[in-house]
């Protein structure tokens, strides 16, 4: 019992789940009666034979594919079988042949349908001919007709069912084939369904990737531009700074001229220095606020600034200063 319950899920044993599966399988596509196989199945002739009635090969009509024996000349047995039957429904056939056959097993031709409404009980019908009887009959409808000419039915409460071994799987093979190329129509029509959808969304996947691949290159674009743009202002600012010391360097008397404007003749350098707009000086003064106020009033500098106290040398009371000047742009030929 405990082995029993490893194998089922929700009351179903899954060591039938293979059986299941190929039985849902037969009874839609495959079994004589199943919806799909009415209406792809191959027509058939039919021919219903009379036990009182003889025929001749030249009366018969070359069109007839089956030949329908009547109800009394087979044996038909029905058997009410649980659900749980579907699973081992080839050893229940094998059991009831054996059983109820009055023929030989290899003389023993069968039928067999399965009626399953859905119920908790399923119908199988059995139907069991000889085959030599079988094919006797078949002689007396056309004497040159070999086992695979005819299909062999039995009518069984108005049911059909096919008997093995005969013409039947000429049928089959039809069939199967008018099956395969619907299904191979049906992938193929879902296939271009599922394309025609996509279709749409690769192409605005498409459009996403070209979108983004531009912007990524006009970012790219971008960044050299601001690189460039960086490159060019560090240039500009350089050659401003080489065209304010060529200036410098042109005028180099500029900044004597102005000092020579500034100073009267009551003040004198001692030393004298010049970096681009600044100008460096020691000088000698009788009165050395007075040289600062001249060197400020004047318009030659912006800015004039001391460096050291203002020191007196000397016997004569001589004023020493050390000043910072900054040319303006006139002077110092930088504007």
């Amino acid at each position: 019992m405990a082995s029993r319950n490893q194998w089922e899920l929700f009351g179903f044993d899954l060591r039938y789940l293979a059986q299941a599966i190929s039985g849902a399988w037969r009874s839609v596509f495959l079994d004589y009666h199943s919806p799909v196989r009415k209406f792809l199945d191959v027509d058939v002739s039919v021919l219903r034979l009379s036990p009182c009635k003889s025929f001749e090969g030249s009366e018969l009509d070359h069109q007839v594919d089956a030949l329908v024996f009547p109800e009394s000349q087979i044996l038909v047995k029905k058997v009410v079988l649980p659900r749980a039957a579907l699973f081992n429904i080839g050893q229940i056939v094998q059991s009831e042949m054996l059983a109820s056959s009055p023929f030989l097993p290899e003389d023993t031709v069968r039928a067999i349908r399965v009626n399953d409404e859905g119920e908790k009980a399923i119908e199988l019908w059995l139907a069991i001919a000889s085959r030599t009887i079988v094919m006797s009959k078949i002689h007396q409808v056309s004497p040159s007709a070999s086992v695979d000419d005819y299909e062999v039915w039995a009518e069984v409460e108005a049911d059909t069912l096919v008997f093995e071994g005969f013409g039947e799987h000429k049928r089959n093979l039809l069939y199967k084939k008018r099956l395969m190329a619907v299904l191979g129509m049906s992938v193929a029509s879902i296939a271009s369904l599922v394309v025609l959808m996509a279709l749409p969304m690769v192409y605005q996947y498409d459009r996403l990737e070209k979108t983004e691949e531009l912007l990524n290159s006009s970012r790219q674009e971008a960044v050299t531009v601001m690189t460039h743009r960086a490159e060019l202002l560090e240039s500009n600012s350089r050659l401003r700074y080489l065209q304010d010391q060529l200036r410098m360097a042109a005028q180099p008397l500029m900044p004597l001229k102005a000092l020579s404007v500034g100073f009267g003749d009551d003040s004198w350098l001692a030393g004298y220095e010049h970096f681009g707009s600044t100008v460096k000086i020691d000088a000698y003064s009788d009165n050395a606020a007075n040289l600062i106020k001249q060197l400020t009033d004047g318009d030659e500098f912006t800015s004039v600034k001391p460096t050291s106290a203002i020191r007196q040398v000397g016997r004569n009371d001589i004023d020493r200063v050390r000043l910072e000047l900054k040319l303006s742009g006139d002077a110092g030929g930088s504007r």
